[in-house]
């Protein structure tokens, strides 16, 4: 099949090779999706009359070309009748050394009818530092209707980083561009056209670079698709390439779809999901469009990447809803023929033995056969657990319950042991016809009790009790960024308030924060990692970036700010009730209690938000004495801890309303800690230091302070997915001891009281232990995980060996208990035939929470 479009890969370009490509890649991905075929060619292929097998040549971003080269376009290509289209820059400019062309305005004049008036009239500067990324903001108006969606009179709103200006001699103005900043407003040619005789080629131009641009407020659609509607408009109708066959579709614009066309006759169409943010930010990344493409019809259409049949035979139109960021490739016109495959859709990777149901979604097609499917869990050649689907055909998804028993006798690994799942489609013989593997499954083991003192009957024994490698999970949300608000408005009625902000910013370095500069923050959102905060001056900063609606912060630190605008309020509210996961912490003030017009008091403005309220005294003052240490914020410290500050005494918070109280200074409560739920759930939190943090009494005050301040930390960026631990001695249904502890690290410990009477020699003793979300008020139904020993004898009572092993125990039901933290379970599962029955009890399990990247790549440029 012959290509239709050449790039024009000068050597010319590679002293400007970055631009180049991007200029490339972007105009390359609109084609692509007009059903375009696409190659390059060099200089020596241009010379050699490569150029007769294409339609149309390209030139993305030709400012530089051989001397003799656009002598050689005007001379040859032109006549050849092959097309010329020039983006970005007016080609041929200057040569590799930067020489200009004594004839550049008089071949630019032939070939696309235009005369230069200002090259380069603006271009992104580089300064001795750096690369600004700075564009305008263009008006581009067509003149004409050209292409079925691009009429005379619409607005597009492009920013760009480059444009020149030229006036049109022979040429036709298809639209123009206005940069409205400059007065007075003057309109230049944006695209315009030139037929330079019957059998002859014509000449393209876009003075600006409409290949990479940002399309501003007023678009139509995204960016990608305004290119396609502009390149359709412009290639199609106006150069007069035929479509082999165009893709349309309808539905969400977050989704981009391109495809090409291979040797053979058969259809690449990739499909994108650029709804990036989704469900990670709290929304549905989910997204849905029907695909039209008329050469699609009565073919069939398969997953690339999975080889699952997707239609039989295709009526033109496909409906594709996607995950947040999925990307997948389908191929038309594959001969159909058994498959199967294991979606990461719906499907489990991180197992633990909880006895909760794992599920496993397979999807296969028989092609028309009647097939047995297998699926199993295996590690190395061993099959730890199978199924077995007799005599199918068409889709099925299986849901088995794994009931993992953690053994303590096996030997694991903390990378998930190289579990992987298995599955296969066989005949009646036996005889295997497809099969597939999912790695990147990880089996976690729970928990695993080790290192126990001996018991003894009616005696009350104090124990150490440890464990190791309890799963430990920890949040998947991006964190955000902490915003350390410097208050003007504050400063002017409290000087202090600058040096104070300082203070609480060094604490925050001091534990492992790097400090960040706002303007690098929008530069570089992507790619920053670790713990960092900027110092920022507007909260209208707060808000996430336009377009995306991505959070940029997730914690917000008012250091003592005591006087907020009205508006200021408003944005606090906003970040407070909108952004999931965020985190608000006041210090030492009440946050807001002046509004910078009078001296009336505002504290109610956010009050409700903080939990708490203000009587509108002074503090009493006196040492911070931390009461609670069961928290995620001060469990790093001893009870009654005691932290001496230097602050100056304020107007603070001193009665809780919702919140919870960690602590005391004098009368009045130190800290406040609420939580409340927003849409669709998602919890966000208000923190309240009734003192001031940055100014502890002594250095070894200094160090407890970062031990809160740790605590914080940990609790801004994982709020309520910490764990506890729990471990039960149980004798039948009585709970003999129990303690809790919190989950850290793979390793731990934990007292317990232990008094066992003769009743437990009969009734079957047993450690029961299970991790939980720390804040769960019944920790036994959040179980994340779960360990169970039997078998367990005593001194004295005829066999003096305390075994700890434990046995297979399906439908395990843990003694009832007074405590809030332990309920009966629901009884497990039991029969079916779609349980993994073959678990073996040597089951080799792991440390969950290990993610597993899944790879894949393929090289077609899409870039929009």
């Amino acid at each position: 099949m012959p290509y239709d479009v050449a790039f024009f890969w000068s050597s010319a370009t590679d002293q400007i090779i970055n631009k180049y490509q991007i200029q490339l890649a972007n105009i390359w991905g609109g084609l692509t999706r007009l059903g375009l075929r696409l190659r390059f060619m060099n200089d020596k292929e241009l010379r050699a009359g490569e150029h007769k097998k294409v339609k149309l040549i390209v030139l993305p971003r030709n400012e530089r070309m051989h001397k003799g080269d656009l002598q050689y376009f005007k001379d040859v290509v032109i006549p050849d009748g092959v097309h010329v289209y020039a983006d970005a820059d007016l080609p041929g400019y200057a040569d590799y050394h930067i020489q200009s062309d004594p004839n550049f305005n008089q071949l630019i004049q032939s070939i696309f009818g235009v005369k230069p008036i200002k090259v380069n009239a603006f271009e992104t500067n580089i300064t001795e530092y750096y690369f600004k990324d700075e564009r305008r903001m263009l008006q581009v108006t067509p003149q004409k209707d050209f292409g079925p969606v691009i009429a005379d009179g619409r607005v597009n709103y492009f920013t760009g980083w480059k444009y020149h200006h030229v006036e049109s001699v022979d040429a036709t103005v298809l639209a123009t561009f206005q940069y409205n900043e400059i007065k007075p407003i003057t309109v230049h040619p944006a695209v315009t056209i030139k037929s330079n005789g019957e059998s002859k080629g014509k000449g393209l131009l876009s003075t600006f670079v409409l290949g990479d641009t940002k399309c501003e407020y007023r678009c139509f659609t995204r960016t990608w698709r305004e290119h396609y509607d502009w390149y359709k408009g412009m290639i199609m109708s106006q150069v007069g390439l035929n479509i082999r066959g165009e893709l349309t579709h309808e539905g969400s614009q977050l989704m981009q779809i391109s495809h090409q066309y291979l040797k053979d006759g058969r259809i690449l169409i990739y499909v994108s999901n650029w709804n990036e943010w989704g469900a990670e930010w709290g929304k549905s990344g989910t997204e849905t469009v029907v695909i039209r493409l008329a050469s699609m019809n009565g073919r069939t259409v398969h997953d690339l990447f999975s080889r699952k049949l997707i239609t039989e035979s295709s009526d033109g139109s496909l409906q594709i809803t996607m995950n947040s960021s999925e990307t997948t490739v389908l191929i038309v016109g594959e001969p159909i023929k058994p498959a199967i495959y294991i979606s990461t859709i719906g499907t489990q990777f991180d197992l633990v033995p909880s006895q909760k149901e794992v599920t496993v979604h397979v999807d296969f097609t028989t092609a028309g056969n009647t097939l047995d499917v297998i699926v199993e869990l295996q590690r190395g050649d061993k099959v730890y657990a199978s199924v077995t689907k007799k005599k199918q055909t068409g889709n099925v998804d299986l849901t088995v319950p794994l009931m993992l028993d953690p053994n303590l006798f096996d030997v694991s690994t903390f990378e998930g042991a190289g579990y992987f799942y298995y599955a296969a489609l066989v005949d009646n013989k036996g005889k295997l016809v497809a099969s597939t593997k999912l790695d990147c499954v990880s089996v976690s083991l729970g928990l695993r009790l080790y290192d126990q003192a001996p018991l003894a009957l009616d005696k009350e024994s104090t124990i150490r009790v440890k464990w190791e490698h309890p799963a430990i999970q920890r949040v998947k949300a991006f964190p955000g960024i902490v915003a350390l608000f410097n208050s003007s408005l504050t400063a002017k009625r409290d000087p202090d308030t600058v040096d104070r902000m300082w203070r609480i910013a060094y604490l925050l370095k001091t534990i492992g924060y790097v400090e960040r500069n706002i303007h690098d923050v929008f530069d570089c959102i992507l790619v920053m990692k670790g713990p960092q905060f900027v110092v920022i001056n507007d909260l209208a900063d707060l808000a996430p970036l336009k377009y995306t609606d991505i959070p940029i912060y997730r914690t917000l630190i008012l250091p003592g700010v005591s006087v907020l605008s009205d508006d200021e309020v408003k944005h606090i509210k906003s970040f407070m009730t909108t952004i999931k996961h965020s985190v608000v912490i006041s210090t030492d003030s009440v946050a807001g209690r002046y509004n910078g017009v009078d001296d009336s008091d505002q504290s109610a403005r956010l009050a409700d938000l903080f939990g708490v309220k203000s009587s509108g005294k002074q503090s009493v003052g006196g040492d911070v004495v931390i009461t609670n240490t069961d928290h995620p914020i001060t469990r790093l410290m001893k009870p009654n801890q005691v932290i001496k500050t230097a602050g100056v005494l304020r107007q603070e918070y001193n009665e809780a309303t919702a919140s919870t109280s960690l602590g005391k200074r004098g009368n009045t409560p130190s800290i406040f800690v609420y939580k409340r739920k927003i849409a669709l759930d998602y919890p966000v939190y208000s923190l309240v230091l009734n003192f001031d943090p940055s100014q502890p009494g002594s250095d070894d005050d200094y160090k407890q302070m970062t031990l809160l301040f740790k605590g914080i930390a940990q609790w801004m960026s994982e709020a309520d997915q910490l764990l506890k631990i729990r471990w039960e001695l149980q004798c039948d249904k009585d709970i003999v001891a129990s303690a809790s502890a919190w989950v850290d690290s793979i390793q731990g410990e934990t007292e317990l009281k232990v008094k066992p009477n003769s009743n437990c020699v009969n009734k079957q003793p047993k450690w029961v232990g299970y991790t939980y979300p720390w804040d769960s008020p019944q920790g036994w139904n959040d179980r994340v995980s779960l360990y169970n020993s039997y078998s367990m004898s005593f001194p004295g009572s005829g066999n003096e060996k305390l075994t700890t092993a434990p046995t297979a125990a399906p439908g395990l039901s843990p003694a009832v208990s007074k405590a809030p933290t332990a309920t009966n379970p629901p009884e497990a599962t039991k029969g079916g035939d779609n349980i993994l029955n073959n678990l073996s009890s040597s089951l080799i399990p792991s440390l969950s929470s290990v993610t597993c990247l899944l790879l894949f790549a393929f090289s077609v440029f899409i870039l929009w």
